[in-house]
């Protein structure tokens, strides 16, 4: 691999501020218009600039629009920080991405209601074994259908339509594992229809996947923060986090329902891959265990696809899509 030495000479011009402050900056590949034109230089991949532009001109490529922030301090100790991403510093395509708004089927828009149905689909070798390790859910309802609001047999709960709610609810959600597409619109989704309840929902984010729910590392999640993340990959909306931490222990349960108690969560979204699922059941379990009514909801999102029942994960289509681009 050669690395140009005009671009390692810009790297050591910004990396001073680069450690101070994360510059959310990805155009990734060439991306090609409706005309064919690579667009401006600015939106070209800097290996590519590099081949062809001096130190003074990639610099200059390179430099933000606006200063970078400081990181948002979530912990001081150890410290868990957040980086703040500025649309004036982002590429063309990702302030594109941005605006972009995802079409929500005609079905899913109308006030719903819940159908029970009688199946209890299992993907295991010893239902004994099954129902000996989940003693308060084993055997609950575990399938349901959403219908147009009348036609179902047991009412809409609160979370499921726009509808006058008697207080004010309080979901959590934590990105339980490796990067994938997909993170940051769950949230964005999941901020969207709570903001629609009456009164409002609030959001609080878990930063740093499990590390930052076991030991209560809270963010708020507001309008503001999710706009700059709207349809862009990665997880720092919540702190991305190379180990995501585990729930491999009874005591990092007991942490968990810790933390659900004291931030007094009506609803826990768990994000993530086939793991992640089979610890967002292990939550369930302990919070009925505990007697919480906290719901808790897992989200598949991976670039595998191998969740059992589940048709197609999110983050599998948007992986098999630039993969075909780059052999095709």
């Amino acid at each position: 691999m050669v690395i140009r030495e005009n671009l390692l000479h810009a790297h050591q011009h910004f990396r001073e501020g680069w450690v101070r402050g994360n510059l959310f900056k990805s155009p990734g590949p060439t991306q090609f218009d409706a005309s064919g034109d690579i667009g401006p230089l600015h939106d070209r991949p800097l290996t590519l600039l590099a081949e062809y532009l001096g130190l003074d001109e990639l610099q200059h490529i390179i430099q933000p629009v606006v200063d970078i922030p400081r990181p948002l301090g979530v912990k001081s100790e150890p410290p868990v920080l957040r980086g703040i991403r500025l649309p004036a510093n982002m590429s063309m395509l990702e302030q594109q991405r941005l605006q972009y708004v995802p079409e929500m089927p005609s079905y899913l828009r109308a006030e719903l209601s819940v159908v029970e149905e009688d199946i209890c689909p299992q993907w295991c070798t010893s239902p004994e074994g099954l129902a000996r390790s989940f003693p308060e859910t084993y055997g609950k309802v575990s399938a349901v259908r959403l219908v147009p609001s009348g036609e179902g047999k047991v009412p809409a709960s609160p979370l499921l339509g726009p509808q006058q709610l008697l207080r004010k609810r309080r979901i959590g959600i934590v990105f339980a594992s490796n990067q994938a597409p997909g993170y940051n619109s769950v949230a964005a989704g999941v901020f969207d229809y709570l903001s629609k309840q009456t009164p409002a929902a609030d959001l609080v984010g878990f930063a740093g996947g499990y590390e930052g729910l076991i030991n209560g590392y809270t963010l708020p999640i507001d309008a503001d923060t999710v706009n700059r993340h709207r349809n862009l990959g990665g997880q720092d909306m919540l702190v991305y986090a190379s180990e995501h931490g585990c729930l491999a222990f009874k005591d990092h349960l007991e942490a968990v329902v810790a933390t659900i108690k004291s931030e007094r969560l009506d609803g826990l979204v768990v994000v993530g891959n086939a793991q992640a699922q089979v610890d967002a059941a292990f939550i369930a379990e302990a919070c009925a265990a505990e007697r919480l009514d906290t719901a808790v909801i897992s989200v598949p999102v991976s670039v595998d696809c191998d969740f059992p029942f589940v048709q197609q994960s999110i983050g599998y289509d948007t992986v098999c899509r630039t993969l075909t681009s780059y052999i095709g």
